[in-house]
Protein backbone atom coordinates (compact mmCIF):
# COMPACT_ATOMS: atom_id res chain seq x y z
CA UNK A 1 0.00 0.00 0.00
CA UNK A 2 1.47 3.33 -0.93
CA UNK A 3 1.81 6.01 1.60
CA UNK A 4 -1.35 8.16 -0.10
CA UNK A 5 -3.62 5.26 0.17
CA UNK A 6 -2.68 4.82 3.43
CA UNK A 7 -3.46 8.58 4.11
CA UNK A 8 -6.83 8.07 2.35
CA UNK A 9 -7.62 4.78 4.56
CA UNK A 10 -6.66 6.46 7.90
CA UNK A 11 -8.74 9.47 6.61
CA UNK A 12 -12.02 7.41 5.88
CA UNK A 13 -11.83 5.73 9.41
CA UNK A 14 -11.29 8.64 11.03
CA UNK A 15 -14.25 10.13 8.80
CA UNK A 16 -16.27 6.90 10.38
CA UNK A 17 -15.23 7.35 13.63
CA UNK A 18 -16.22 10.49 14.03
CA UNK A 19 -19.57 10.11 12.25
CA UNK A 20 -19.96 7.08 14.97
CA UNK A 21 -19.31 9.40 17.94
CA UNK A 22 -21.28 12.37 16.87
CA UNK A 23 -24.10 9.33 16.36
CA UNK A 24 -23.28 8.45 19.97
CA UNK A 25 -23.81 11.69 20.97
CA UNK A 26 -26.81 12.09 19.53
CA UNK A 27 -28.22 9.16 21.60
CA UNK A 28 -26.41 10.00 24.63
CA UNK A 29 -28.15 13.28 24.19
CA UNK A 30 -32.00 12.04 23.73
CA UNK A 31 -31.62 9.04 26.42
CA UNK A 32 -30.05 12.05 29.18
CA UNK A 33 -33.19 13.93 28.10
CA UNK A 34 -35.58 10.78 28.81
CA UNK A 35 -34.05 10.07 32.12
CA UNK A 36 -33.97 13.34 33.48
CA UNK A 37 -38.19 13.05 32.62
CA UNK A 38 -38.23 10.14 33.86
CA UNK A 39 -36.07 11.62 37.06
CA UNK A 40 -38.48 14.43 37.34
CA UNK A 41 -41.54 11.96 37.27
CA UNK A 42 -39.35 9.61 39.75
CA UNK A 43 -39.11 12.64 42.24
CA UNK A 44 -42.73 13.08 41.91
CA UNK A 45 -43.78 9.48 42.64
CA UNK A 46 -41.40 9.81 45.73
CA UNK A 47 -43.60 11.58 47.64
CA UNK A 48 -46.69 8.43 47.76
CA UNK A 49 -47.07 9.34 51.54
CA UNK A 50 -49.59 12.26 50.44
CA UNK A 51 -51.91 9.09 50.36
CA UNK A 52 -50.80 8.37 53.90
CA UNK A 53 -50.95 11.75 54.94
CA UNK A 54 -54.58 11.83 53.56
CA UNK A 55 -55.88 8.83 55.49
CA UNK A 56 -54.67 10.09 58.57
CA UNK A 57 -56.33 13.33 58.33
CA UNK A 58 -59.25 11.19 57.73
CA UNK A 59 -59.03 9.74 61.03
CA UNK A 60 -58.19 12.96 62.91
CA UNK A 61 -61.09 14.30 61.31
CA UNK A 62 -63.44 11.40 62.12
CA UNK A 63 -62.74 11.62 65.51
CA UNK A 64 -63.66 15.17 65.53
CA UNK A 65 -66.66 14.63 63.91
CA UNK A 66 -67.56 12.08 66.83
CA UNK A 67 -66.32 14.71 69.14
CA UNK A 68 -68.94 17.53 67.68
CA UNK A 69 -71.65 14.46 67.66
CA UNK A 70 -71.22 13.80 71.54
CA UNK A 71 -71.22 17.40 72.03
CA UNK A 72 -74.53 18.11 69.88
CA UNK A 73 -76.55 15.63 71.78
CA UNK A 74 -76.16 17.40 75.27
CA UNK A 75 -79.23 18.49 76.75
CA UNK A 76 -77.02 21.90 77.91
CA UNK A 77 -74.73 22.17 75.08
CA UNK A 78 -73.89 25.41 73.16
CA UNK A 79 -72.90 23.03 69.45
CA UNK A 80 -74.75 23.78 66.81
CA UNK A 81 -76.02 21.95 64.25
CA UNK A 82 -74.00 23.74 61.51
CA UNK A 83 -70.64 22.68 63.35
CA UNK A 84 -71.79 18.80 62.94
CA UNK A 85 -72.34 19.38 59.27
CA UNK A 86 -68.74 21.33 58.53
CA UNK A 87 -67.37 18.04 60.01
CA UNK A 88 -69.28 16.14 57.53
CA UNK A 89 -67.86 18.31 54.78
CA UNK A 90 -64.45 18.25 55.77
CA UNK A 91 -64.23 14.31 55.99
CA UNK A 92 -66.07 14.53 52.47
CA UNK A 93 -63.43 16.55 51.43
CA UNK A 94 -60.44 14.34 53.30
CA UNK A 95 -62.28 11.97 51.05
CA UNK A 96 -62.04 13.21 47.44
CA UNK A 97 -58.34 13.85 48.15
CA UNK A 98 -57.82 10.22 48.98
CA UNK A 99 -59.56 9.32 45.93
CA UNK A 100 -56.92 11.70 43.74
CA UNK A 101 -54.05 10.37 45.19
CA UNK A 102 -52.35 7.43 44.25
CA UNK A 103 -55.87 5.26 45.07
CA UNK A 104 -55.46 3.38 42.12
CA UNK A 105 -52.20 1.80 43.50
CA UNK A 106 -53.57 1.61 46.81
CA UNK A 107 -56.29 -1.02 45.67
CA UNK A 108 -54.45 -2.58 43.70
CA UNK A 109 -52.32 -3.93 46.75
CA UNK A 110 -55.05 -3.87 48.92
CA UNK A 111 -57.90 -4.79 47.05
CA UNK A 112 -60.03 -5.40 49.66
CA UNK A 113 -59.84 -2.11 50.71
CA UNK A 114 -61.55 -1.51 47.54
CA UNK A 115 -65.07 -0.36 48.65
CA UNK A 116 -64.66 1.66 51.89
CA UNK A 117 -64.06 5.02 50.64
CA UNK A 118 -67.49 4.90 48.78
CA UNK A 119 -69.34 3.05 51.46
CA UNK A 120 -67.86 5.75 54.02
CA UNK A 121 -68.79 8.26 52.03
CA UNK A 122 -72.65 6.88 51.77
CA UNK A 123 -72.72 6.27 55.40
CA UNK A 124 -71.49 9.85 55.95
CA UNK A 125 -74.72 10.89 53.67
CA UNK A 126 -77.16 8.66 55.41
CA UNK A 127 -75.66 9.88 58.78
CA UNK A 128 -75.88 13.65 57.85
CA UNK A 129 -79.47 13.23 57.03
CA UNK A 130 -80.44 12.06 59.91
CA UNK A 131 -79.35 14.50 61.38
CA UNK A 132 -81.42 16.97 59.93
CA UNK A 133 -85.02 15.35 60.52
CA UNK A 134 -87.10 16.85 62.37
CA UNK A 135 -89.78 13.88 62.69
CA UNK A 136 -87.03 12.52 65.77
CA UNK A 137 -85.83 14.23 68.67
CA UNK A 138 -81.97 15.32 68.93
CA UNK A 139 -81.18 12.98 71.19
CA UNK A 140 -82.69 9.88 69.09
CA UNK A 141 -80.86 10.89 66.23
CA UNK A 142 -78.03 11.36 68.14
CA UNK A 143 -77.80 8.25 69.45
CA UNK A 144 -78.62 6.92 66.23
CA UNK A 145 -75.66 8.43 64.66
CA UNK A 146 -72.93 7.68 66.98
CA UNK A 147 -74.36 4.29 66.92
CA UNK A 148 -73.50 3.58 63.57
CA UNK A 149 -70.07 5.73 63.49
CA UNK A 150 -68.57 3.03 66.12
CA UNK A 151 -67.62 0.38 63.52
CA UNK A 152 -66.48 2.96 60.54
CA UNK A 153 -64.35 3.97 62.79
CA UNK A 154 -62.73 0.64 63.41
CA UNK A 155 -62.73 0.33 59.07
CA UNK A 156 -61.24 3.50 58.98
CA UNK A 157 -58.59 2.59 61.22
CA UNK A 158 -57.67 -0.87 59.63
CA UNK A 159 -57.94 1.37 56.25
CA UNK A 160 -55.68 4.17 57.59
CA UNK A 161 -53.20 0.92 58.59
CA UNK A 162 -53.48 -0.21 54.85
CA UNK A 163 -52.25 3.14 53.63
CA UNK A 164 -49.54 3.76 55.79
CA UNK A 165 -48.04 0.43 54.79
CA UNK A 166 -48.49 1.33 51.53
CA UNK A 167 -46.77 4.63 51.96
CA UNK A 168 -43.73 2.76 53.67
CA UNK A 169 -43.48 0.50 50.29
CA UNK A 170 -43.86 3.07 47.92
CA UNK A 171 -41.40 5.31 49.54
CA UNK A 172 -39.07 2.45 49.78
CA UNK A 173 -39.30 1.74 46.08
CA UNK A 174 -39.14 5.54 44.78
CA UNK A 175 -35.58 5.48 46.97
CA UNK A 176 -34.13 2.36 45.54
CA UNK A 177 -35.52 3.79 41.72
CA UNK A 178 -34.11 7.16 42.08
CA UNK A 179 -30.64 5.16 43.26
CA UNK A 180 -30.67 2.95 40.39
CA UNK A 181 -31.20 6.21 38.12
CA UNK A 182 -28.26 8.40 39.73
CA UNK A 183 -25.93 5.73 39.06
CA UNK A 184 -27.48 5.32 35.47
CA UNK A 185 -26.71 9.12 34.61
CA UNK A 186 -23.53 8.80 37.00
CA UNK A 187 -22.20 6.28 33.76
CA UNK A 188 -23.87 8.24 31.33
CA UNK A 189 -22.23 11.26 32.11
CA UNK A 190 -19.37 9.44 32.57
CA UNK A 191 -19.24 7.80 29.08
CA UNK A 192 -19.90 10.76 27.43
CA UNK A 193 -16.96 12.88 28.97
CA UNK A 194 -14.94 9.77 27.16
CA UNK A 195 -16.67 10.38 24.33
CA UNK A 196 -16.19 13.85 24.29
CA UNK A 197 -12.34 13.13 25.39
CA UNK A 198 -11.93 10.91 22.14
CA UNK A 199 -13.70 12.85 19.89
CA UNK A 200 -11.07 16.08 20.74
CA UNK A 201 -8.36 14.00 20.47
CA UNK A 202 -10.01 12.46 17.36
CA UNK A 203 -9.92 16.06 15.70
CA UNK A 204 -6.83 17.14 16.86
CA UNK A 205 -5.37 14.27 15.17
CA UNK A 206 -7.48 14.97 11.76
CA UNK A 207 -6.67 18.69 11.92
CA UNK A 208 -3.02 17.54 12.37
CA UNK A 209 -3.43 15.47 9.87
CA UNK A 210 -5.12 17.71 7.62
CA UNK A 211 -2.51 20.36 8.03
CA UNK A 212 0.06 17.73 7.30
CA UNK A 213 -1.76 17.38 3.67
CA UNK A 214 -2.11 21.00 3.73
CA UNK A 215 2.13 21.05 3.78
CA UNK A 216 2.46 18.37 1.29
CA UNK A 217 -0.22 20.54 -1.26
CA UNK A 218 1.73 23.69 -0.82
CA UNK A 219 4.96 21.74 -1.47
CA UNK A 220 3.63 19.90 -4.43
CA UNK A 221 2.61 22.98 -5.70
CA UNK A 222 5.75 24.65 -5.79
CA UNK A 223 7.23 21.29 -7.18
CA UNK A 224 4.98 22.11 -9.82
CA UNK A 225 5.51 25.31 -10.60
CA UNK A 226 9.29 25.14 -10.42
CA UNK A 227 8.47 21.65 -13.40
CA UNK A 228 6.19 24.18 -14.90
CA UNK A 229 9.09 26.70 -14.72
CA UNK A 230 11.36 24.12 -15.98
CA UNK A 231 9.23 23.03 -19.00
CA UNK A 232 9.24 26.41 -20.36
CA UNK A 233 12.40 26.92 -20.60
CA UNK A 234 12.92 23.51 -22.03
CA UNK A 235 10.00 24.46 -25.03
CA UNK A 236 11.96 27.87 -25.13
CA UNK A 237 15.32 26.35 -25.46
CA UNK A 238 13.64 23.90 -28.29
CA UNK A 239 11.91 26.38 -30.00
CA UNK A 240 15.43 28.28 -30.14
CA UNK A 241 17.58 25.04 -30.90
CA UNK A 242 14.87 24.59 -33.49
CA UNK A 243 15.17 28.07 -35.07
CA UNK A 244 19.21 28.18 -34.90
CA UNK A 245 19.36 24.26 -36.20
CA UNK A 246 16.92 25.22 -39.27
CA UNK A 247 18.72 28.21 -40.16
CA UNK A 248 21.64 26.68 -39.95
CA UNK A 249 20.41 23.42 -42.29
CA UNK A 250 19.15 25.83 -44.72
CA UNK A 251 21.92 27.99 -45.66
CA UNK A 252 24.26 24.88 -46.64
CA UNK A 253 21.16 23.01 -48.01
CA UNK A 254 20.05 26.19 -50.21
CA UNK A 255 23.73 26.38 -51.56
CA UNK A 256 24.29 22.13 -51.99
CA UNK A 257 20.62 22.94 -54.01
CA UNK A 258 21.38 25.58 -55.99
CA UNK A 259 24.92 24.19 -57.01
CA UNK A 260 23.73 20.79 -57.62
CA UNK A 261 21.05 22.58 -60.16
CA UNK A 262 23.74 24.59 -61.94
CA UNK A 263 25.68 21.38 -62.43
CA UNK A 264 22.40 18.85 -63.21
CA UNK A 265 21.70 21.39 -65.96
CA UNK A 266 25.35 22.07 -66.89
CA UNK A 267 24.75 25.83 -67.24
CA UNK A 268 28.71 26.89 -67.06
CA UNK A 269 29.51 24.35 -69.91
CA UNK A 270 29.65 20.34 -69.86
CA UNK A 271 30.22 18.84 -66.51
CA UNK A 272 32.64 16.21 -68.28
CA UNK A 273 31.97 12.58 -67.17
CA UNK A 274 27.92 12.35 -68.60
CA UNK A 275 27.18 10.59 -64.62
CA UNK A 276 27.96 13.78 -62.82
CA UNK A 277 24.88 15.38 -64.05
CA UNK A 278 22.88 12.41 -62.65
CA UNK A 279 24.68 12.33 -59.57
CA UNK A 280 24.02 16.26 -59.27
CA UNK A 281 20.45 15.21 -60.07
CA UNK A 282 20.91 12.69 -56.66
CA UNK A 283 21.92 15.18 -54.77
CA UNK A 284 19.41 17.91 -55.84
CA UNK A 285 16.89 15.52 -54.76
CA UNK A 286 18.38 14.33 -51.61
CA UNK A 287 18.83 18.44 -50.58
CA UNK A 288 15.26 19.11 -51.50
CA UNK A 289 13.78 16.56 -49.69
CA UNK A 290 15.88 17.44 -46.38
CA UNK A 291 15.07 21.45 -46.78
CA UNK A 292 11.16 19.83 -46.43
CA UNK A 293 11.71 18.12 -43.61
CA UNK A 294 13.54 21.05 -41.93
CA UNK A 295 10.97 23.26 -43.45
CA UNK A 296 8.03 21.02 -41.45
CA UNK A 297 10.37 20.62 -37.97
CA UNK A 298 10.24 24.73 -38.04
CA UNK A 299 7.06 25.46 -38.76
CA UNK A 300 5.84 22.46 -36.48
CA UNK A 301 7.80 24.07 -33.53
CA UNK A 302 6.61 27.49 -34.36
CA UNK A 303 2.86 26.12 -34.12
CA UNK A 304 3.63 24.32 -30.75
CA UNK A 305 4.95 27.25 -29.22
CA UNK A 306 2.18 29.45 -30.29
CA UNK A 307 4.98 32.15 -31.89
CA UNK A 308 3.53 31.38 -35.86
CA UNK A 309 2.79 34.92 -37.26
CA UNK A 310 -0.16 34.81 -39.52
CA UNK A 311 0.39 37.24 -42.31
CA UNK A 312 -3.40 37.54 -43.32
CA UNK A 313 -4.29 38.94 -46.79
CA UNK A 314 -6.43 38.88 -49.05
CA UNK A 315 -6.35 35.10 -51.36
CA UNK A 316 -7.91 34.10 -54.16
CA UNK A 317 -8.62 30.37 -53.03
CA UNK A 318 -8.86 29.61 -56.96
CA UNK A 319 -5.52 31.27 -57.62
CA UNK A 320 -4.05 29.72 -54.92
CA UNK A 321 -4.95 26.33 -56.00
CA UNK A 322 -4.13 26.95 -59.53
CA UNK A 323 -0.78 27.57 -58.12
CA UNK A 324 -0.20 24.23 -56.25
CA UNK A 325 -1.45 21.92 -58.87
CA UNK A 326 1.21 23.65 -61.05
CA UNK A 327 4.03 23.27 -58.17
CA UNK A 328 2.69 19.43 -57.66
CA UNK A 329 3.68 18.75 -61.83
CA UNK A 330 7.18 18.23 -60.71
CA UNK A 331 6.26 15.28 -58.18
CA UNK A 332 6.88 12.21 -58.59
CA UNK A 333 3.64 11.20 -56.91
CA UNK A 334 1.98 12.89 -59.54
CA UNK A 335 2.83 10.85 -62.21
CA UNK A 336 -0.49 8.75 -63.42
CA UNK A 337 -2.86 10.22 -61.38
CA UNK A 338 -5.76 12.59 -62.14
CA UNK A 339 -7.26 15.60 -59.75
CA UNK A 340 -11.25 15.94 -60.31
CA UNK A 341 -12.40 19.08 -59.64
CA UNK A 342 -16.51 18.74 -58.35
CA UNK A 343 -19.14 20.33 -60.29
CA UNK A 344 -20.11 23.66 -58.97
CA UNK A 345 -17.20 24.35 -56.66
CA UNK A 346 -17.19 27.84 -55.40
CA UNK A 347 -13.78 29.62 -55.03
CA UNK A 348 -14.16 32.85 -52.79
CA UNK A 349 -11.55 35.37 -51.99
CA UNK A 350 -10.50 34.39 -48.25
CA UNK A 351 -8.63 36.43 -45.84
CA UNK A 352 -5.85 33.98 -44.74
CA UNK A 353 -2.58 34.06 -44.69
CA UNK A 354 -1.41 32.68 -48.84
CA UNK A 355 1.86 30.63 -47.86
CA UNK A 356 -0.19 28.90 -44.79
CA UNK A 357 -3.05 28.13 -47.32
CA UNK A 358 -0.64 27.07 -50.02
CA UNK A 359 1.09 24.45 -47.23
CA UNK A 360 -2.24 23.18 -46.30
CA UNK A 361 -3.05 22.62 -50.05
CA UNK A 362 0.02 21.00 -50.57
CA UNK A 363 0.21 18.64 -47.91
CA UNK A 364 -3.35 17.39 -48.34
CA UNK A 365 -2.79 17.11 -51.96
CA UNK A 366 0.13 15.21 -51.46
CA UNK A 367 -0.93 12.97 -49.06
CA UNK A 368 -4.17 11.91 -51.22
CA UNK A 369 -1.52 11.15 -53.65
CA UNK A 370 0.41 9.31 -51.90
CA UNK A 371 -2.02 7.13 -50.30
CA UNK A 372 -4.00 6.55 -53.48
CA UNK A 373 -3.45 3.47 -56.00
CA UNK A 374 -1.38 4.58 -59.25
CA UNK A 375 -4.82 4.56 -61.72
CA UNK A 376 -6.08 6.42 -58.52
CA UNK A 377 -8.58 9.93 -58.76
CA UNK A 378 -8.02 12.43 -55.95
CA UNK A 379 -11.40 14.36 -55.89
CA UNK A 380 -11.01 18.19 -54.53
CA UNK A 381 -14.44 20.26 -53.75
CA UNK A 382 -14.98 23.76 -52.20
CA UNK A 383 -18.22 25.30 -51.08
CA UNK A 384 -19.68 26.39 -47.63
CA UNK A 385 -21.33 23.80 -45.42
CA UNK A 386 -24.87 23.12 -45.23
CA UNK A 387 -25.37 24.95 -42.37
CA UNK A 388 -23.24 28.17 -43.99
CA UNK A 389 -21.00 28.98 -41.38
CA UNK A 390 -18.03 27.39 -42.82
CA UNK A 391 -16.33 27.77 -45.92
CA UNK A 392 -14.67 24.53 -46.83
CA UNK A 393 -11.79 22.62 -48.85
CA UNK A 394 -11.74 18.61 -49.28
CA UNK A 395 -9.65 16.40 -50.22
CA UNK A 396 -11.03 13.17 -51.43
CA UNK A 397 -8.85 9.77 -51.73
CA UNK A 398 -9.77 6.40 -53.06
CA UNK A 399 -6.78 5.20 -51.31
CA UNK A 400 -6.22 2.73 -48.00
CA UNK A 401 -8.25 4.76 -45.68
CA UNK A 402 -7.91 4.56 -41.66
CA UNK A 403 -9.60 3.81 -38.78
CA UNK A 404 -11.44 6.49 -36.36
CA UNK A 405 -8.40 5.44 -34.01
CA UNK A 406 -5.93 5.78 -36.78
CA UNK A 407 -7.55 9.25 -37.90
CA UNK A 408 -7.53 9.99 -34.23
CA UNK A 409 -3.35 9.53 -34.13
CA UNK A 410 -2.34 10.74 -37.76
CA UNK A 411 -2.86 14.42 -36.96
CA UNK A 412 0.08 14.06 -33.57
CA UNK A 413 3.50 14.49 -34.77
CA UNK A 414 5.49 12.21 -35.70
CA UNK A 415 2.73 9.49 -36.33
CA UNK A 416 2.53 7.82 -39.12
CA UNK A 417 -0.36 4.96 -39.59
CA UNK A 418 1.90 2.46 -41.27
CA UNK A 419 4.29 2.19 -38.82
CA UNK A 420 5.95 -1.10 -38.87
CA UNK A 421 9.39 -1.92 -39.40
CA UNK A 422 8.51 -2.24 -43.67
CA UNK A 423 6.72 1.17 -43.92
CA UNK A 424 5.32 1.45 -47.18
CA UNK A 425 5.31 5.54 -47.71
CA UNK A 426 7.75 7.52 -46.64
CA UNK A 427 7.69 10.73 -44.57
CA UNK A 428 8.18 12.42 -40.73
CA UNK A 429 3.78 12.34 -40.13
CA UNK A 430 3.77 16.03 -39.80
CA UNK A 431 1.50 16.72 -42.73
CA UNK A 432 -1.27 16.49 -41.07
CA UNK A 433 -0.03 17.61 -37.68
CA UNK A 434 1.18 20.84 -39.60
CA UNK A 435 -2.43 21.47 -41.36
CA UNK A 436 -4.09 21.17 -38.52
CA UNK A 437 -2.25 23.64 -36.92
CA UNK A 438 -2.34 26.12 -39.43
CA UNK A 439 -6.17 25.87 -40.30
CA UNK A 440 -6.62 26.25 -35.84
CA UNK A 441 -4.45 29.41 -36.20
CA UNK A 442 -7.05 30.76 -38.64
CA UNK A 443 -9.68 30.17 -36.34
CA UNK A 444 -11.18 27.09 -38.43
CA UNK A 445 -11.13 23.33 -37.95
CA UNK A 446 -9.67 20.26 -40.00
CA UNK A 447 -12.12 17.48 -40.48
CA UNK A 448 -11.18 14.34 -41.12
CA UNK A 449 -13.84 11.23 -42.72
CA UNK A 450 -12.11 8.41 -43.16
CA UNK A 451 -12.87 4.35 -43.76
CA UNK A 452 -10.60 1.56 -43.80
CA UNK A 453 -9.96 0.75 -47.68
CA UNK A 454 -12.95 3.24 -48.88
CA UNK A 455 -10.18 6.17 -48.58
CA UNK A 456 -10.02 9.52 -47.03
CA UNK A 457 -11.83 13.15 -47.23
CA UNK A 458 -9.95 15.30 -45.54
CA UNK A 459 -11.29 19.30 -45.11
CA UNK A 460 -10.36 22.74 -44.12
CA UNK A 461 -13.26 24.66 -42.45
CA UNK A 462 -12.79 28.40 -42.79
CA UNK A 463 -15.37 30.39 -40.57
CA UNK A 464 -17.28 32.22 -42.30
CA UNK A 465 -15.89 35.69 -41.16
CA UNK A 466 -12.50 34.90 -43.11
CA UNK A 467 -15.26 34.79 -46.32
CA UNK A 468 -14.61 38.41 -48.18
CA UNK A 469 -16.37 38.11 -51.21
CA UNK A 470 -17.31 35.35 -53.71
CA UNK A 471 -15.07 34.48 -57.17
CA UNK A 472 -11.84 33.78 -58.71
CA UNK A 473 -9.78 32.49 -61.41
CA UNK A 474 -11.81 29.46 -62.25
CA UNK A 475 -10.64 25.76 -62.96
CA UNK A 476 -12.15 23.14 -65.34
CA UNK A 477 -13.94 20.27 -64.11
CA UNK A 478 -11.11 17.91 -64.53
CA UNK A 479 -7.63 17.53 -64.88
CA UNK A 480 -4.24 15.45 -64.68
CA UNK A 481 -1.27 15.40 -62.78
CA UNK A 482 1.28 13.60 -64.47
CA UNK A 483 5.27 14.55 -64.24
CA UNK A 484 5.92 12.72 -66.88
CA UNK A 485 3.32 13.94 -69.35
CA UNK A 486 1.69 16.89 -67.68
CA UNK A 487 -1.65 16.67 -68.86
CA UNK A 488 -2.98 19.35 -66.08
CA UNK A 489 -4.49 22.51 -68.60
CA UNK A 490 -5.73 25.28 -65.73
CA UNK A 491 -8.21 27.62 -67.39
CA UNK A 492 -7.95 31.60 -66.56
CA UNK A 493 -11.42 32.16 -66.72
CA UNK A 494 -13.77 32.11 -64.01
CA UNK A 495 -16.00 29.04 -63.15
Amino acid sequence: MTANQERHTVRRWSKLLLSGLIGIFSLAAVYTTYLIINYASALQQSYPYNFGWAASQAVGEFARLQERVAAYGLPDGDTQLDEVLLRFEIIRNRIDVLRGVGMAAFIARFPDQGSFIDQFSASLDDLSSILTQTSISRAEAVREVRHRLAPIGSELSRFTSAANQFDSEEVANGQQRLISLHWTFSALAGGLMLCGSAFLVLLMFQNRQAQRAHDRQKELAKELLAARDRAELASRAKSRFLATMSHELRTPLNAIIGFSEMIEKEMHGPAGSPQYPEYAGYILNSGTHMLSLVEDILTTAKLESGNYDLDLRKVDVALAVKAVTIMLRGNPLASGREITLAPACVWPILMVDERALRQMLINLLTNALKFSTPSGVVLLTSGFTRESNHFEIAVEDRGIGMTEEQAAMAVLPFQQIDDGTNRHYEGTGLGLTIVKGLIEAHGGQLRIRSEPNRGTEVALLFCRSAVIEGGGEGLRESAVVSSLEPKLNLASERL
